[in-house]
């Protein structure tokens, strides 16, 4: 009988354990949207500001500042979303989510969406691949300053990897447009 009470005391203590381990990683992987964050930088103090259902504004004096921001924002509150759409349209979701998405990897790598976006990257003004980078930039600092990997990448056992390159920051902003896949041969280009 002692033996019982001493098992369910181990299971007890090891679901506890367990059940704080889990709180303490989902809690880490959430974003801090209180108080002021030192983002290294910024030429400036940005401002970003939450309404009532949390969607954020931001304010910043230029338009580098406010890139560098809402990439730091967007990481924080949106990396595996924004890592998903990038992966589902490059056709490597699989990679991510196991084989069960080889099939739909497939019907993606068709568009060469990785391939445009490096092209795309590639014809950017001066301008334009400036804000990309420290959009960029900000994404990567974003995904650091979280205490944890997004509770997604835990759920599926995975790491989010080392960050965010200029080419996969265009490729999710231009793919998450350009969702659609050819049912049949008439819709694809050949080249």
């Amino acid at each position: 009988m002692k033996w019982v009470k001493r098992l369910a005391l181990f299971l007890v203590l090891t679901f506890a354990v367990a059940g704080s381990w889990i709180y303490y990683l989902v809690r880490a992987s959430l974003p801090d949207i209180d108080g002021d964050v030192e983002l290294e930088g910024l030429s400036a103090p940005v401002s970003v500001v939450r309404d009532a259902n949390g969607v954020a504004s931001l304010r910043a004096e230029d338009r580098l500042d406010s890139s560098r921001a809402l990439g730091f924002v967007h990481a924080q509150e949106r990396f595996f979303q924004m890592d998903l759409m990038r992966r589902r349209a490059a056709g490597e979701l699989a990679e991510l989510v196991g084989s069960g998405a080889l099939d739909l990897d497939r019907k993606h790598r068709v568009h060469r969406m990785r391939a445009r976006a490096e092209r795309s990257v590639a014809e950017l003004s001066a301008p334009e691949l400036a804000r990309l980078e420290v959009y960029t930039e900000g994404v990567n600092a974003g995904l650091a300053a979280l205490g944890a990997s997004p509770f997604e990448y835990l759920l599926l056992g995975k790491s989010h990897g080392a960050g965010l390159s200029k080419t996969a920051s265009s490729s999710s902003r231009r793919c998450s447009s350009s969702s659609t896949t050819p049912t049949d041969n008439t819709n694809r280009r050949s080249g």
